[in-house]
């Protein structure tokens, strides 16, 4: 996705098309490798619970494995891994994980928004929060839309508050984008216009900003947390997380 913001950024729409392509393929060209992969990955942890490698690997994942996973494999883990230096660091990251789970209150927040007004987890209270983390990545452009038929079709009970990276990312892949592209089977320059006028308040994960980004973990994009009214962690966690909220504004407020 990198180059494909450069040649937007440089107006280069037939480049930035282009990586937007190979990205849309990759995962589903080598969808069997990928698989492969983890299942290999997954026999070298059940054999060798306590190797730096399986350490590291389970370090490097803490925020988008399931937290009994994590968990699991920590327990599995004899004493002298779980002594080591990347061994004590895991189990720093799972305590957090641990504190975001479902019934847990969720941490304050402050953000500043685009436009530049200003909203924290308090503002919100008596009200259900999305926290939506989007980009200009594929699961967003396919999921876009749908957060934006559901925050207006509940927006009476449920705020959504937006954070990305760079909105002129955003700006500048819709300025290059040609009329008739496409991405998978949509009109990608539709989303992208519907992504830069969200009816939601939008902060981009800069100074202050960036500091939600670790406080719940957010593992990628397009990323979820949902907090309920009395300020506790509802979901958290990709599509999975949005279509719990989905579930419950309908079983709550009707279809």
């Amino acid at each position: 996705m990198e180059l494909h913001y450069e040649a937007s950024t440089e107006g280069d729409s037939i480049k930035a098309t282009e990586y937007l392509e190979r990205v849309n393929s990759f995962g589903y060209d080598r969808s069997e490798d990928f698989e492969k992969v983890s299942l290999l990955n997954n026999e070298f942890y059940e054999k060798y619970p306590s190797s730096e490698h399986t350490i590291i690997h389970a370090l490097r994942r803490i925020n988008s494995t399931p937290f009994e996973q994590s968990k699991e494999r920590y327990e599995k883990m004899n004493d002298e891994a779980r002594n080591s230096h990347f061994g004590v660091i895991l189990k720093q990251g799972i305590d957090r994980i641990a504190d975001l789970q479902p019934g847990n209150k969720a941490p304050e927040f402050h953000l500043v928004a685009i436009n530049g007004e200003e909203i924290s987890l308090n503002d919100c209270a008596g009200s259900y929060v999305l926290i939506y983390h989007w980009g200009l990545c594929p699961g967003s452009i396919m999921m876009n839309d749908e957060v934006i038929e559901l925050y207006n079709k509940y927006n009476d009970h449920l705020i959504v508050i937006g954070i990305t990276e760079r909105l002129d990312y955003i700006q500048s892949a819709y300025d290059n984008a040609p009329p008739d592209v496409k991405y998978m089977d949509l009109d990608l320059k539709p989303v992208l216009a519907n992504m830069l006028a969200h009816p939601w308040l939008d902060a981009e994960l800069t100074n202050d900003n960036g500091k939600i980004e670790k406080d719940y973990a957010i593992a990628g994009l397009p990323y979820f947390v949902f907090i309920s009214p009395d300020g506790k962690i509802v979901a958290r966690d990709f599509s999975k997380a949005f279509y719990t909220v989905k579930e419950i504004m309908e079983a709550e407020f009707g279809n």
